[in-house]
């Protein structure tokens, strides 16, 4: 009798046994943790760290760096499929359509009001709108974790590894180790 209750799914009235974990079980589970080392440090307004998205040449320089340096607020109206942020407004250089692209996890869209979304889990896969950045993997469970009206303090933060090969191609390229240079979104890696 393999899988279910004695080899078939549960019905009504069925009675299943519980009881206490044994001694072996219960010691077996007394020392088991995860290192606080290895969890991400959830905080209301968390740092994180953004590359540039495809259409990161089209915004002003204002908005890029207003991107990079006023904080942005979590609205109510987000969801798993993107967080709303309300802040200053990311104007393009000029109007523009674009054709619908792959989006993913993590991208950062803006619409034509100006207030960047972050696509998260249960986002769509085809996106009409300029992508301003790409949140780095390692970040989308800190902004996973946010409430409405938590602040995202720094949307592109540069200064902390986003991994161990530390890929930014904005903002503070001297920090990033092991990259000798950026150039035109190209990365060149220290070899010495």
């Amino acid at each position: 009798s393999a899988g279910g209750f004695v080899g078939r799914a549960l019905r009504k009235d069925d009675l299943l046994r519980v009881g206490v974990a044994g001694r072996r079980e219960h010691q077996r589970m007394e020392h088991w943790h995860i290192s606080s080392s290895v969890l991400p440090a959830y905080v209301p307004q968390p740092l994180v760290r953004v590359l540039r998205g495809a259409q990161w040449s089209w915004f002003t320089e204002e908005a890029r760096a207003r991107f990079f340096e006023e904080p942005y607020l979590l609205l109510p109206k987000s969801d798993r499929m993107g967080l709303r942020l309300s802040g200053g407004v990311l104007s393009l250089t000029e109007s523009r359509e674009m054709v619908s692209e792959a989006v993913a996890f993590g991208s950062v869209q803006v619409p034509a009001d100006g207030q960047p979304i972050v696509l998260m889990a249960d986002c769509q896969t085809i996106g009409g709108y300029p992508r301003i950045g790409e949140v780095s993997s390692v970040d989308l469970p800190l902004l996973a974790q946010l409430r409405p009206g938590d602040a995202v303090a720094t949307p592109l933060d540069n200064s902390l590894p986003a991994n161990d090969v530390d890929l930014f191609l904005m903002g503070k390229p001297e920090v990033a180790k092991g990259i000798s240079k950026v150039e035109a979104g190209t990365l060149r890696a220290n070899t010495g």
